[in-house]
């Protein structure tokens, strides 16, 4: 079965602390999701966590690469709601760091 192309992208607050994943399909624009899975229980309330789980129960989102490699990230209503610079992710007031997590492997 062919497999689909996307990005995946796991969120870092600016401690490299673990806070979630950015899930993303397509190749230079498609859909994606906002996951909030802190690796920390101290990381549980904090407000970036607290705007990811928003945002993940936003539920279904769209994304286009621009043409320097930015990613801007569309609400349903077409608002944006995040942008994608290299590692840097910007979102309301937040800054996080991603991390290519694309290539990763499974465990089993």
């Amino acid at each position: 079965m062919p497999q689909k192309s996307g990005l995946t992208f796991a969120i870092q607050n600016s401690n490299g602390e673990h806070l979630g994943f950015l899930l993303m399909v397509g190749n230079t624009v498609g859909d994606c999701i906002f996951r909030s899975l802190p690796a920390s229980a101290d990381n549980l309330d904090t407000p970036e966590t607290k705007h990811l789980f928003a945002l993940q129960n936003q539920g279904e989102f769209s994304w286009e690469m621009q043409q320097d490699k930015t990613i801007t990230v569309f609400n349903q209503s077409g608002k944006q709601v995040a942008w994608v610079n290299g590692t840097e992710l910007k979102m309301d007031k937040f800054q996080l760091t991603l991390v290519d997590a694309s290539n990763a492997k499974s465990r089993d």
